[in-house]
């Protein structure tokens, strides 16, 4: 305690010498001092930034925010002041949330983080005119390079009104309402306007058709779908193709209870014969470390343990955590080796058949966790990209007076036998600019190389398939990851990296 005190007192003195002292008992400056003394104290990442620095720096910020308001000066003046300050340094695993954002990510571990308006429940993305697709831009932050006008379909979320309508991850979309992209040039306000205004019909809860091409044979579709109210906390999926693959796709493991929905999503693929699982984590941002455990448990057998050591007396406060097969539950246990906290499954499956896992660059923390581990057992290959680059800390949250959530990395990764998790995954098979391929050719390279590797011929013809969801609602057993003291999780949020996508 004295010691907290003494730094507590260092960082107050800290604002104070930045010229902060007339506005200590604002709103604003109490709550930047309380973030400012987490991440002094609490900060275990790898960022080699000088938090001393980094939080005096952006104290002048404070000052020039509340130059007019002394103490009436509000949460809202030193928000984006925060932000700013968390990106600068450089951890996906160090962030602020908003009390809005708080809020929403508690909705979404119960499944239950319903859209704000009527929503089509997709993302879209441009690429531009370059070898690879990316769009470069300036120091502005102006694009440089010529947008081609179709778009991608980045994301559907699962149970939305395009997925209902049958509109696919990889799909072009072309148009709407009769009209094509290609009619205006991309980029230029009209072009910008014509795509807004998709959304504005949708929010409306008019009927819009969209067409679209899709597949090598570059197939064009029209489908007509309508705005609902949609449930944000994305569930896992599970396609089972005529060739006896299934195809899982994990968005990511916020949702409490996922581990035990993938089991059984599992559980069905088996009893219809499944003959090889192909893992789609790309796009996979995290979350609780205990639901990554009891999913890998349904195709890994007793996945090795891992030991998180934090900051301050890593020997007494160190723990290990994994999943046992024999009792079909993740278990954690303290640096005695006295077990702490246990999440069973009910009906726990293990498939011992092929697998293949496949990431990108928006695959962060648990995702990259997940990966690392089916790499070090050797137990089937990682298709993709390299991933964000995270996967070796966690993302602890403490609550802010307004609400809001600082959120850094407080433990690291071991093996047990003390090597240390890898940071970013790096795949066996590379596909790079898969989606842009995609985008061009309508063929997924990372679906055909996953094929490729469980032994199953690439068809050129369309695959049928059935689509198995989990159900919307999470089970009462919760997943949260056990240790107390803050909201402990795998979890990034990560940037957007491209500024032309959009969510519909």
């Amino acid at each position: 305690m004295r010691r907290a005190i003494s730094m507590m007192l260092a960082t107050i003195a800290l604002s104070s010498v930045a010229g902060a002292q007339k506005f200590i008992g604002s709103p604003a400056q109490d709550l930047f001092d309380q973030a400012s003394f987490y991440l002094d104290t609490q900060y275990f990442g790898p960022s080699k930034v000088s938090i001393a620095e980094l939080t005096a720096k952006y104290q002048l910020e404070v000052d020039k925010a509340c130059a007019t308001l002394a103490l009436q000066c509000g949460f809202d003046k030193v928000e984006p002041i925060l932000a700013v300050m968390f990106n600068e340094i450089g951890d996906d695993h160090a962030y602020y949330l908003t009390a809005a954002e708080v809020k929403a990510r508690t909705a979404n571990t119960t499944g239950t983080n319903n859209s704000p308006s009527l929503r089509a429940g997709i993302v879209s993305r441009n690429f531009c005119e370059t070898p690879t697709g990316a769009c470069a831009v300036d120091a502005e932050g102006k694009l440089t390079s010529k947008l081609l006008p179709d778009r991608f379909i980045a994301g559907v979320v699962s149970g939305a009104p395009a997925d209902k309508a049958g509109i696919k991850y990889g799909d072009r979309w072309l148009g709407y309402n009769g009209v094509l992209y290609s009619s205006f040039v991309p980029g230029s306000d009209e072009y910008t306007k014509f795509a807004n205004d998709f959304g504005a019909r949708i929010r409306a809860g008019e009927n819009v058709t969209m067409l679209l091409q899709r597949g090598p044979t570059k197939q064009r579709v029209e489908i007509t779908l309508k705005g609902e109210i949609i449930n944000q906390a994305e569930q896992p999926s599970l396609e089972l193709r005529s060739d006896g693959v299934a195809v899982l796709t994990i968005k990511d493991y916020l949702i409490q209870g996922i581990g035990q929905k993938i089991h059984n999503l599992v559980a069905d693929a088996i009893a219809k014969g499944v003959k090889g699982f192909i893992i789609n984590m790309r796009g996979n941002g995290g979350g609780y470390g205990s639901e990554r455990a009891l999913a890998q448990g349904a195709f890994m057998e007793n996945p090795e343990f891992f030991r998180r050591a934090p900051r301050y007396n890593a020997e007494r406060d160190s723990f290990t955590e994994g999943y046992l097969t024999s009792a079909g539950a993740y278990v954690q246990r303290n640096a005695a080796g006295m077990e702490v906290g246990r999440i069973a499954i009910t009906n726990p499956q293990l498939y011992k058949g092929p697998i293949a896992v496949l990431v990108n660059s928006g695959c962060a923390s648990a995702c990259e966790y997940f990966a690392s581990a089916v790499q070090r057992a050797k137990r089937g290959p990682v298709i993709g990209e390299d991933t964000v680059g995270i996967g070796n800390t966690n993302s602890a949250g403490f609550p802010l007076a307004n609400g809001g959530s600082a959120n850094m990395p407080t433990v690291q990764a071991f093996w047990l036998d003390g090597t240390p998790l890898p940071a970013t995954v790096r795949p066996d098979i590379v596909t790079p600019n898969y989606e842009f391929e995609l985008y061009n050719t309508g063929v997924d390279t990372g679906i055909t190389k996953a094929l490729e590797s469980l032994g199953i011929k690439t068809l050129s013809a369309p695959v049928s398939s059935v689509t198995l969801r989990a159900p919307s609602l999470a089970p009462a057993m919760a997943g949260a990851d056990l240790i107390g003291g803050v909201v402990q999780n795998l979890y990034a949020r990560a940037p957007v990296q491209d500024l032309s996508l959009q969510s519909f």
